[in-house]
């Protein structure tokens, strides 16, 4: 079944091949130009490179943050498409609680102690009153997300973005994400997103002088041929 693929081999979770994506040695994220970047969204697949969420795996695998990625991934799919019988929601949610949550677990995600524990009480309480609702591992989600966006998803920002609009070593354009059931593309920045650099400043003035320079002389032309 598609849950037992996914839990017996995350990669699933963000290569339909089911392979590892990082080979090793050194490699590079390509930049652009973005802004207000988020770590949902890039999980729900709503970036094109190098925001997409292959870029991040990679990373991920490369900084063996991949537990955490995993988790969230199972998790944002078990809340969107939950297993239909009773029996397997309640089977895959353990799995996931086995594998990822519990002390000493086979992918043993690094959260705090009290959402591990919390959850892992929630569950277990769930269980014996046979009334699993899904909810039981919200702890641990909350606290793996808190932990992926001020970790590796904010190391992941900084090494694909670029923010300042004359670094010729980056791309030209902003990425952006798709438009709700719409197109996915790249645009130019606006005025306002432009950072002013001392190049700017100075191309700035040299503007502002040259427009102040052309009043004069036309105001001077107009006050010669004044009778």
């Amino acid at each position: 079944s598609e849950w037992e693929k996914l839990l017996t081999n995350h990669y699933y979770s963000w290569n339909e091949e089911g392979k590892r994506l990082y080979k090793g040695g050194g490699f590079e994220l390509k930049k652009c130009y973005a802004r207000n970047v988020s770590l949902m969204e890039v999980l729900r697949g709503e970036y094109p490179p190098p925001l997409d969420i292959k870029s991040f795996a990679m990373l991920c695998e490369k900084t063996h943050n991949e537990d955490l990625l995993a988790f969230l991934l199972l998790m944002k799919r078990f809340k969107e498409t939950p297993p239909k019988s009773k029996e397997l929601f309640s089977r895959v949610l353990e799995r996931i609680l086995d594998k990822y949550v519990r002390p000493g677990a086979p992918e043993e995600i690094n959260i705090d102690r009290k959402a591990r524990f919390k959850s892992i009480k929630s569950f277990e309480n769930g269980k014996k009153n046979n009334n699993i609702q899904g909810i039981e591992l919200n702890p641990a989600i909350s606290a793996a997300y808190r932990a992926t966006k001020t970790g590796i998803f904010s190391k992941f920002i900084q090494q694909s973005t670029c923010r300042n609009f004359t670094d010729t070593r980056s791309s030209a354009f902003w990425c952006d994400r798709k438009a709700r059931g719409a197109r996915l593309f790249f645009s130019l920045p606006t005025l306002n997103d432009i950072r002013i650099t001392r190049a700017n400043k100075v191309l700035v003035l040299v503007g502002l002088w040259g427009g102040l320079f052309q009043m004069r002389n036309s105001s001077s032309s107009s006050s010669s041929s004044s009778p």
